[in-house]
């Protein structure tokens, strides 16, 4: 297609039907083709790839200042 057009590709993502069909019947998101999902939107926002960092167990409750708790 490069040849064809005489452009680069911008972008790919992998054909792999049984992930995505196994994905649609569990109802959850296809892994392989979700990190090229997101590459690409880092790529058009040019953002840079980065690992997410995942919270600590006690980091996903949040500290609430004493004046709007209970007392």
């Amino acid at each position: 297609i490069e040849e064809t057009v005489g452009l680069p590709a911008y972008a790919t993502f992998p054909s792999d039907y049984a992930d995505v069909s196994k994905s649609l019947q569990g109802g959850k998101p296809a892994p392989k083709l979700a990190a090229s999902a997101r590459a690409f939107a880092n790529k058009v926002l040019n953002q840079k790839d980065e690992p997410r960092k995942r919270n600590r167990f006690i980091e996903r409750f949040a500290v609430v200042p004493l004046k709007y708790g209970f007392e």
